[in-house]
């Protein structure tokens, strides 16, 4: 597999209709397999273990939110069997989804099955958000 992109990011984990945040700081890093498709994983910082992954396939949903109980921005990944949420802690968040976005959109695999919606919004950052 092979490394596309990385950024700081944590876990959140829905609960209800709540959203919970892990206090541990790790990355997110973008692969692609050797047949073309994605995995998104997360790690904690000093970690080469992958703690949490989700496969980008079909009729994926990607989406940024913007309001959310943690400081930063929360990347959604939505698929038919799973939901994962990476709390992005870059100073630039929309960055981020920005870049993960042409990624997907360049790929012939990805680029009619993956729905990515609100990444360009480059909206700032709520007065209360550290």
């Amino acid at each position: 597999m092979e490394c596309l992109f990385c950024f700081k990011a944590g876990l959140l984990e829905r609960r209800g209709e709540e959203l919970l945040f892990d206090e541990r700081k790790g990355r997110a890093c973008l692969f692609r397999g050797k047949k073309g498709g994605y995995s998104l994983g997360w790690f904690g910082r000093r970690s080469t273990v992958c703690e949490k992954s989700v496969d980008v396939r079909r009729r994926t949903q990607l989406r940024y939110i913007e309001e959310t109980p943690c400081p930063g921005r929360v990347f959604q990944i939505r698929t038919d069997d799973e939901e994962v949420f990476f709390w992005v802690q870059e100073e630039r968040p929309v960055d981020v989804v920005s870049e993960i976005s042409k990624l997907f959109q360049s790929s012939p695999h990805t680029k009619r099955s993956v729905c990515i919606e609100g990444v360009f919004q480059s909206k700032r950052l709520r007065a209360d958000a550290k």
